[in-house]
């Protein structure tokens, strides 16, 4: 009889994978006007067993920067209209600060993961809050660049979102 103990030996062992526990979004339209963002949208899951199909909510922003991602955006950034932000580089800094009310059964070491639509095969991945906890602080920061503000990434601003939250 074979030794399964030891994982790597056994043939019908596969690491676990994480389990999504739902998805959330923040709209993108203030950053059109370099305007800050912060919101709590609620985390929308398919999970069956959670009334009204919300799994909590994630405390998430963004806000204009420099490239250090601590100061104010330069002067010329300052716009009453997205269009005159056309053919400029802009620095923003998104912020996943916490989650809130997560499934008591989905929520251990769960992390944050992120897309942003001008950055389609790069995922953004907040580091997981270690244990198990309905409310786990993430207190991540993480500078973005856009170098050449065009027409798609304007229409991109006004109707589109951080390209989905994950919430592991």
């Amino acid at each position: 009889m074979p030794d399964f103990s030891n994982k790597e030996n056994d043939p019908f062992w596969d690491p676990p994978e994480p389990i999504l526990i739902g998805k959330s979004y923040l709209q993108l339209k203030n950053l059109g006007y370099t305007l800050d963002c912060e919101a709590e949208p609620p985390i929308f899951t398919t999970a069956t067993n959670i009334p009204g199909g919300v799994g909590g909510k994630l405390k998430c922003a963004y806000w204009p920067c420099d490239i250090g991602g601590d100061g104010e955006p330069e002067d010329d950034l300052l716009v009453d209209e997205p269009a005159e932000l056309l053919n400029k580089e802009i620095f923003f800094r998104v912020e996943v600060l916490n989650c809130a009310d997560l499934p008591n059964d989905l929520c251990k070491d769960v992390f944050v993961t992120y897309i942003m639509k001008h950055e389609p095969d790069v995922i953004h991945r907040v580091p997981a809050f270690e244990g198990k906890t309905q409310n786990p602080n993430f207190n991540y920061k993480k500078v973005h660049r856009i170098e050449d503000v065009n027409d798609y990434i304007l229409d991109y601003f006004n109707t589109g979102n951080v390209s989905r939250f994950d919430i592991r």
